[in-house]
């Protein structure tokens, strides 16, 4: 069954990148938003597939790149793993990234590894999610 955007944000109630959730917090109202993390000329195609979609909220939005580095997109998708698994899926968001890539994608611009590795950075432990 697939997912619209809509039902899939309202899954979660917090900021995946400084944990926030929507309400008031101190004197500022605190919304939260989907990022894509694949974007430019792909947006279009991101906007449809829940593997690309990531929650934060209106402040850590601003700090995220259409085109993020290999790095800063091991530790998006290692976040994806952790807090929507279900949706988390390595090889649709390399082809995303490399639509005219040819052979498999499983090694494309962020691996297996590099999403493993920054789950150990980020949360510690060795398991995967």
């Amino acid at each position: 069954m697939t997912i619209n955007r809509t039902d899939w944000s309202r899954q979660f109630a917090f900021c995946w990148l400084c944990g926030r959730s929507a309400g008031w917090h101190n004197v500022e109202p605190v919304t939260l938003q989907t990022h894509e993390l694949v974007g430019n000329s792909r947006r279009a195609k991101a906007l449809t597939i829940p593997a690309a979609w990531f929650r934060c909220c209106q402040f850590c939005h601003p700090q995220l790149s259409s085109s993020p580095t290999p790095e800063l997109l091991a530790k998006l998708l290692a976040l994806k793993l952790r807090y929507d698994p279900e949706n988390y899926d390595l090889e649709a968001v390399n082809k995303l990234l490399s639509p005219n890539r040819r052979g498999g994608w499983s090694d494309g611009p962020v691996t297996q590894s590099d999403v493993d590795a920054m789950t150990r950075v980020i949360f510690g432990g060795s398991e995967r999610c």
